[in-house]
């Protein structure tokens, strides 16, 4: 059976979701690179093809075939957890990889269920430990918003990407929080790649390792891919990888994490754990979302200025004062929450009471001095509320009686 590789120790996550929807991230600086030891040379596989899959579900990894690791093996993989769980390791369903200080990379599956995102109240990011807690769930930190790709739908494989934007910017701490760099090329058939995670150390096992694990595993053709996966594999967005004798894999746990590459003076996020069929099965390499297709959408993501807010209450402008020619009319704004900087003013006239209303020249001050032009006129006011970060909003006032 063809599967995500997200665990299913904690299936809670997403019983408070909401509708997928296009969201705008703050901005931020580009990701560090990381300097770790390169990783010793795995053969490169052989260009075998594999039987098509007959079904097309899907499920989640761990490191299979792997060993365990200390944080300084990956420093910038990091685990989600679910705040509720009474453990960290109880919470754990997938992995994902630093970016930046206050981002995170991940699979879109990991926080999509159907067509809801999960709230982001509903995960916790734990960086810089290998050892989960078996006891407590107090270190890991909070998510604050949500990214997942525009063309991704749970329906389907590809487009398997999101941002997770951390509350609070992580303290970056060479060997045990690091950013991982975005690559600048695509995977090359037959380059080594580092695998970790907290995922099943076999295919439905359930057995899960309190400390991360670790593996190497080697870029397959995209043909030995398409081969294994049919219409499922991408050649654009995806890559898979393994080994040649196929008994080192990712499995359930392990999705969103990195497939990492060390090119010499740094390492590169060349892929993020998506699916497989099983783990580890003979003819089938894990396949995993590639990161180089994807660079642009997640550098815009993290540039992008926030998407404004709304006021929470928006009163409707009223007139008030004398409604005859000489005398001056008063704009009131009402109670605005939040309270605006500032205001602006546009004062507008009508033939009638439900007619067209055209701008008074010169009309854009609190107050307006009604003149002889104003006889028999109604009058409106348009009073727009502004605020850093909110979007202006403009309350229009109802019609004046006719000037006299």
């Amino acid at each position: 059976m063809k599967n995500r590789r997200r665990a299913a120790r904690w299936s809670a996550l997403f019983s408070v979701g909401v509708t997928t929807a296009a969201v705008l991230a703050w901005s931020m600086t580009g990701p560090a690179t990381a300097a770790t030891a390169a990783p010793s040379t795995t053969a490169a596989p052989t260009a075998t093809t594999s039987p098509t899959p007959t079904t097309d579900s899907i499920v989640t990894p761990n490191i299979v075939g792997g060993t365990e690791a200390t944080i300084v093996d990956a420093p910038w993989q990091v685990a989600l957890i679910t705040p509720t769980a009474s453990s960290e390791f109880q919470g754990q369903f997938c992995g994902g990889s630093i970016v930046a200080a206050q981002w995170i990379v991940t699979a879109a599956h990991c926080v999509v269920s159907g067509s809801s995102v999960s709230a982001a109240s509903t995960i916790k990011v734990l960086a810089g430990q290998a050892t989960l807690s078996t006891t407590s769930n107090t270190r890991p930190v909070a998510v604050s918003n949500i990214y997942v790709h525009p063309n991704y739908v749970s329906s389907a494989d590809h487009d398997d990407v999101a941002l997770l934007k951390l509350s609070a910017p992580l303290t970056l701490v060479s060997g045990s929080v690091q950013a991982i760099g975005l690559p600048t090329a695509a995977p090359v058939t037959g380059a080594t790649e580092l695998i970790t995670g907290w995922g099943d150390r076999a295919s439905g096992a359930g057995n899960y390792p309190v400390t991360m694990r670790k593996a190497q595993i080697a870029v397959f053709a995209d043909s030995v891919c398409a081969g294994a996966y049919g219409g499922s594999y991408s050649s654009t967005k995806m890559v898979c990888a393994a080994n040649n004798a196929y008994t080192i894999d990712t499995c359930q746990g392990d999705s969103g994490g990195p497939m990492a590459k060390n090119t010499g003076s740094a390492w590169v996020l060349d892929g993020i754990t998506s699916f497989g069929q099983g783990c580890a099965q003979l003819g089938y390499p894990g396949v995993y979302t590639e990161v180089y297709t994807y660079r642009t959408w997640i550098t815009d993501t993290m540039a992008q200025t926030p998407a404004p807010s709304a006021f929470s209450t928006v009163p409707l402008a009223t007139v008030s004062g004398t409604k005859k020619v000489g005398k001056t009319l008063t704009a009131n704004e009402g109670a605005w929450s939040p309270t605006p900087t500032s205001y602006t003013y546009r004062w507008l006239s009508s033939a009638t009471r439900n007619g067209t209303y055209s701008a008074i020249s010169g009309a854009t001050l609190k107050t307006y001095v009604l003149k002889s032009s104003d006889r028999t006129r109604f009058i409106k006011v348009q009073v727009t509320a502004i605020k850093p970060g909110y979007t202006q909003t403009t309350s229009t006032s109802a019609a004046t009686v006719a000037i006299g």
